[in-house]
């Protein structure tokens, strides 16, 4: 069942089908030719425990193998050849039935583990704590095993956060994130591909060399690829919703779509919503080829909504359940209060106004966000506040969503995202401009390989213009792209006294992905956002690279938040630049070659001069309060470059709350 699945999944990627006997024949001479595929990843330590400002102990981190089959299994030159870099030694096998653990540091591993003895180890680099590509290779290179893991998605659970300035929102738990589990195979003969048969830990720090704890070898069906079909229906469409079905056995699995029609309100900032069965409508779904489906006992399961008014909002899962009466759901359940309830479903809006096959060559983008109308009512209250800094306005409290962009090239459907108010002056005071947002998609399904984007509506056209000069003086910046946004259906850049002129400006957030795409040869750096600070008691303070300490992160942490690296807590770049900066004991005539070693001086100047000439009025480091900007430091060059942040007061506009735009 094993091969099969391997060899079904990779025709599936290939896109390429074959007649039954033939893919029995395949099958046969593919089990014949080799049996390595039976070693398959079991466990995986990516995260291991760590307390809030302090280092994590990337030495504790692991990965298990299990020989899932019959005969043992020679892994002589076989390696990770993607997320670590290992070699296993020469006159390595693993038995049948038997386990191996492949430690980051076997001295650290002993300590914490001294009566397990399956264990090799010590590799190079270490495991994203936000989830990456494993991939195990054997001595000829040949792909045996890879796993795909994240910590948000189906590989963790969604959960109603603590209060945030007044309100709640959805955030992703998993103790398998530095809370010191491991994340576990449930059912090591089914596949193992799919976060819904990973699950963490039920034993603080996992059970490497030994059977999972959360073993079980009959779990629910997976539910995988679920879609809507019209994207954006109209009026007068029927609307089709699949999903890929797959179990441990081949029959009897029953699979429903639950559905309803949107007709929530928002009732202040202390009511969420809770699941009410009687609500939905159930509808059967079907593999037979008959209800748009695809094809019959492809495992591919369809059924097909009715039509529904303009403007309606329809909220929808699915449930697949076996044989023996295993069931689950996806959008899976999320925790309220440690109770479960179905609430933060998929979605779709009956949108008549937009047309997919009239796409205008050169239009802007256009990304709908679309909420239950309880959820989209909170989002505008928390901006209805006044206040940026106290208060509600102040919360980062997410919304559930579904997120759909087209762009003349591809549309692209993301469910579950959350979606919150950003900005520090601007994220409130909805009388002159709408609120900002920014998009977080989850990190088991990005978007356009990032996992988070920045919409802000403030002077977009500037923000644009300001981004492209940074580029055109060679400058690394975020990129910003001219959008059309549409909150459950409504284009809230036209309201009255805008200052966003019909569009949004989407912007790059800094963080892992963007150090990636703007340094690739040099990804794994440091990444500070630059900004001021409100003390409870005091004055305002800002980043201004002044020295207060070459020892203590608490010292530096509110002004220049990390946005790569966090749980590594290593300031001691920053220390060193703070250092040459403000050290008196470097003598004149050595100041300029020794802020060199920590400094691209050269960049700091282009920097310096494209911020001044394009009249930026909000910060950086040219007005001298040394806010709104950020700093990268890589590993191979550890040189700090400067980075623009927040450019919409160039150019001699300025955004003054209750005044008309002005230019000096």
């Amino acid at each position: 069942m094993v091969i099969r699945e391997k060899l079904e999944n990779m025709l599936r990627h290939l896109k390429f089908s074959l007649p039954g006997f033939l893919l029995i024949m395949l099958l046969a001479a593919f089990a014949k030719a080799d049996s390595s595929f039976d070693i398959i990843i079991n466990e995986i330590m990516y995260h291991p425990y760590h307390a809030v400002n302090f280092p994590e102990n990337t030495g504790a981190e692991y990965i298990e193998l299990f020989n899932r089959g019959a005969e043992p299994i020679n892994l002589s030159g076989w390696r990770f050849s993607n997320g670590i870099d290992f070699v296993f030694p020469d006159g390595l096998s693993l038995e049948a039935g038997e386990y191996l653990v492949v430690a980051s540091d076997i001295e650290t591993f002993e300590e914490l583990y001294p009566d397990i003895d399956n264990v090799i180890g010590g590799w190079k680099g270490r495991l994203s704590n936000s989830g990456e590509k494993i991939e195990l290779v054997d001595d000829i290179g040949t792909i045996i095993d890879t796993i795909v893991y994240a910590d948000e998605g189906d590989w963790a659970v969604r959960q109603l956060g603590p209060v945030d300035s007044e309100h709640r929102g959805w955030e992703w738990s998993n103790s398998h994130d530095g809370g010191g589990k491991s994340l576990e195979l449930i059912n090591p003969s089914f596949t193992n591909e799919y976060g819904q048969n990973w699950s963490a830990s039920l034993i603080d720090l996992g059970t490497p060399g030994k059977v999972n704890s959360v073993d079980n070898s009959n779990i629910a069906p997976l539910i995988l690829d679920m879609k809507h079909s019209p994207i954006v229906p109209g009026p007068g469409d029927k609307v089709t919703v699949s999903a890929r079905i797959i179990d441990e056995q081949s029959s009897g699995i029953s699979v429903r779509l639950y559905y309803r029609i949107d007709r929530s309100t928002y009732q202040g900032e202390y009511i969420y919503p809770y699941h009410d069965s009687a609500d939905y409508n159930i509808l059967p779904m079907f593999d037979d080829g008959a209800h748009n489906d695809k094809n019959a006992g492809d495992n591919i399961y369809g059924t097909q909504l009715p039509a529904h008014p303009e403007g309606s909002i329809i909220e929808f899962y699915v449930e697949a359940e076996d044989i023996s009466g295993n069931y689950r759901t996806w959008p899976a359940p999320s925790m309220m209060d440690g109770t479960p309830e179905q609430v933060t479903n998929a979605l779709y809006q009956v949108n008549g106004e937009f047309d997919f096959q009239r796409w205008v060559p050169g239009s802007q983008p256009v990304y709908f966000i679309i909420m239950t109308e309880a959820e989209r009512g909170r989002l505008e209250d928390i901006g209805d506040d006044g206040n940026p800094w106290f208060g509600e306005g102040a919360t980062n409290a997410q919304m559930n969503a579904t997120f759909i962009s087209a762009d003349g090239v591809d549309i692209k459907l993301r469910y579950g995202v959350g979606i919150r108010n950003r900005g520090n002056q601007t994220r409130t005071r909805p009388a002159y401009s709408p609120m900002n947002y920014r998009v977080n998609f989850r990190t088991d399904h990005s978007w356009k390989d990032v996992t988070a984007i920045n919409l802000n509506s403030k002077y977009p056209h500037l923000q644009l213009a300001g981004s492209v000069l940074f580029q055109l003086a060679g400058l690394p910046a975020p990129v910003a792209t001219a959008v059309q946004v549409r909150v459950n259906g409504d284009n809230l850049a036209l309201i009255d006294y805008s200052v966003t002129y019909g569009s949004y400006a989407a912007m790059e957030v800094y963080d892992s992905h963007w150090a990636e795409n703007h340094f690739p040869d040099d990804k794994s750096g440091n990444l500070y956002r630059c900004t001021y600070a409100n003390p409870p008691n005091g004055s305002r303070t800002y980043a201004d690279l002044s020295y207060k300490s070459i020892e203590n992160p608490d010292d530096y942490r509110d002004h220049y938040p990390k946005h790569t690296n966090i749980s590594q807590y290593d300031y001691s770049d920053l220390f060193n630049l703070i250092d040459k900066l403000n050290n008196p004991a470097i003598p004149d005539d050595e100041f300029v070659s020794e802020l060199g070693t920590a400094a691209n001086i050269e960049q700091w100047l282009r920097y310096i001069a494209t911020d001044s000439l394009i009249g930026n009025k909000e910060g950086g480091l040219a007005t001298g309060r040394g806010d709104d900007y950020a700093m990268y430091c890589g590993i191979d060059d550890p040189r700090f470059v400067l980075l623009p942040h927040d450019l919409d007061t160039i150019l001699g506009f300025s955004y003054e709350p209750g005044r008309d735009i002005f230019i000096y």
